[in-house]
């Protein structure tokens, strides 16, 4: 119920990466490493022979957790993210829209920056635009929109096949370190809701809102 939804969007987007030959980049860069749709690419890029090496970017408080999870083969905090040899193509996997971050990565990787795959807002009250971004050669990525095509190509039956064997394997090693916390509907949302949006929830926690039958109704 938690990761289904999530690990789908890290299955489109393993697949859109592969399936433009990872935009001839040598070095997968992950913004916001520590979400759990970007882990779930990573355990995915991890398990295929055929990626590039794979970078997690991510806050200082986050470091050692992302490192501890094993999968990413290296890890940086935005304090320190010029330390990316930017003599390789890369290619970017943005899960922030930290448009900060986004410049910093644009300017230092300059014509090594290949594509930049525009997926999630954990950063949702950022400027979407900033000087020093490529946007030529940005774009944003929306899932149903790739689930649509996919099953066009491929048909419903081998779709569901592929992504639910990614799923299931992500999802696994994700559940070693995933720590569920249920919350008492509507009453226990609004008391973490400041959190949330304050980007307080540890990283290694999921959130489950269990609803009372009144609330329901």
């Amino acid at each position: 119920m938690l990761l289904f939804v999530l690990h789908l969007t890290s299955f489109c987007l393993h697949d859109l990466l592969k399936g433009n030959d990872w935009f001839g980049a040598e070095q997968v860069l992950i913004i916001s490493a520590s979400s759990k749709t970007s882990i779930g690419l990573a355990y995915g890029l991890a398990d295929d022979k055929d990626a590039p090496h794979v970078i997690g970017l991510t806050s200082n408080r986050h470091v050692d957790f992302v490192q501890s999870i094993d999968a990413y083969d290296s890890v940086l905090s935005y304090d320190t993210l010029e330390q990316i040899d930017a003599t390789k193509p890369t290619v970017i996997v943005d899960m922030s829209a930290n448009t900060d971050v986004l410049s910093r990565l644009h300017r230092h990787l300059g014509d090594n920056m290949r594509y930049t795959s525009n997926v999630g807002l954990t950063h949702w009250d950022e400027p979407r635009h900033a000087e020093g971004i490529i946007q030529e050669r940005s774009q944003q990525f929306f899932a149903p929109s790739h689930v649509q095509q996919r099953m066009k190509e491929w048909g419903p039956e081998e779709f569901n096949k592929r992504s639910i064997h990614y799923i299931m394997n992500s999802t696994a090693k994700t559940s070693a370190w995933l720590k569920i916390q249920e919350l008492d509907g509507v009453k226990g949302l609004l008391e973490v809701y400041k959190d949330i949006c304050e980007g307080k929830i540890a990283a290694d926690e999921g959130l489950v809102v269990v609803m009372g039958d009144s609330e329901k109704d």
